[in-house]
């Protein structure tokens, strides 16, 4: 039978988290899709796990090779899979029973240079499963052709993409860099002709301390400016800047200055890698103040914002400790409905 979906799952010493994501994708009762694993080096037993699995399941394939990071590992996913569809999935997240159901309903609609975007859920520590807001809240669907190069979520994960997209688009994720998904985002938006949502979380996004999102280490975390530098060119390449300097430009402030700039902050206002990063934003957005999709920003990154271009760093570190201190205080209340209405909802998906 023809193959119609390749889940491309790379795993790197995750045997905490396997088994539960491939009980998820092997629960479906059809033998149309395929779900190929990625052995990125691991050194734990997650190998083992996998090799269970591939004995019992036949839709499972493994694939091995030394460690290349995560951008990697899904493109050897990219050049081994089978389906028409290709769905990613992190080895220590998993998906939602019905999730193929609606992938055949979205790509009954679309051509190869769509893509279907999932909504996902927060699955926290203690078990608490927390949906993001709906994409109707968050998403100006009238506006979507620009809005999507700031709303649609960074992650490659939660969305079907044809088989041939990233090659016809010359999309490639890096190797062994932080925030692979963020490398890559503008692209995918720039290249994608339609856009099918699907409100109900069928992704379900495992929140880890030690994930490479959580990671502290200011010398990696400013590869996001060599990210965003790679799509800059990518637009510039493309002819596109000029008609999308805004949105590159707001999609930049948004996870430099507000998502990795206050994370160094937290840590230390005086890391050289705050103002690297502070520096490369002034120099290749010399206006970005001025940026009309401000006006989006909620009071608190208004406020982080304005801090952060007069360099009060330590007066910024003291009011993130201090909501820190407050949500970790919430967290182990247990009062998740506090928490729900004091965290910065996800009109940025940051």
């Amino acid at each position: 039978m023809k193959i119609k979906y390749s889940f491309i799952v790379p795993f790197y010493n995750v045997e905490k988290y396997l088994a539960e994501c491939l009980d998820s994708l092997v629960q479906f009762p059809r033998d149309d899709y395929e779900i190929l694993l990625i052995n990125d080096g691991s050194r734990d037993g997650s190998r083992e796990i996998a090799l269970d699995y591939m004995e019992r399941y036949k839709q499972i394939r493994l694939v091995e090779q030394e460690n290349r990071g995560l951008g990697g590992a899904r493109n050897t996913g990219l050049a081994n899979a089978k389906g028409e569809w290709i769905l990613f999935v992190d080895s220590d997240d998993y998906v939602d029973k019905t999730l193929l159901t609606e992938a055949d309903r979205q790509t009954g609609m679309m051509q190869e240079d769509d893509i279907a975007v999932f909504n996902f859920a927060y699955l926290y520590p203690n078990g608490r499963i927390v949906p993001e807001l709906s994409f109707a809240q968050t998403i100006p669907m009238e506006q979507l052709q620009r809005a999507k190069f700031y709303s649609v979520p960074v992650t490659c994960c939660g969305k079907i993409f044809h088989r041939n997209f990233f090659a016809k688009n010359e999309i490639v994720l890096p190797e062994k860099r932080y925030y692979e998904d963020v490398a890559v985002s503008l692209k995918v938006m720039l290249g994608a002709k339609n856009l099918y949502f699907t409100d109900a979380p069928l992704y379900i996004y495992r929140q880890r301390d030690t994930s490479i999102t959580k990671n502290r280490d200011h010398k990696k975390m400013y590869d996001m400016v060599r990210n965003i530098e790679e799509q800059y060119r990518y637009f510039v390449t493309r002819g596109t800047y000029e008609q999308y300097k805004e949105e590159v430009e707001y999609f930049a402030i948004l996870h430099t200055l507000l998502e990795i700039v206050p994370r160094m902050i937290e840590d230390d206002p005086k890391s050289v890698y705050v103002r690297k990063m502070c520096a490369y934003m002034k120099r290749r957005f010399p206006d970005y103040e001025k940026n009309p999709y401000l006006d989006k920003l909620s009071r608190r990154n208004r406020l982080y914002l304005k801090l952060i271009g007069e360099r009060k760093y330590t007066a910024l570190q003291m009011i993130i400790r201090g909501k820190t201190g407050l949500r970790n205080v919430l967290e182990k209340l247990g009062l998740f409905g506090l928490i729900q209405n004091y965290k910065e909802k996800a009109v940025n998906r940051l």
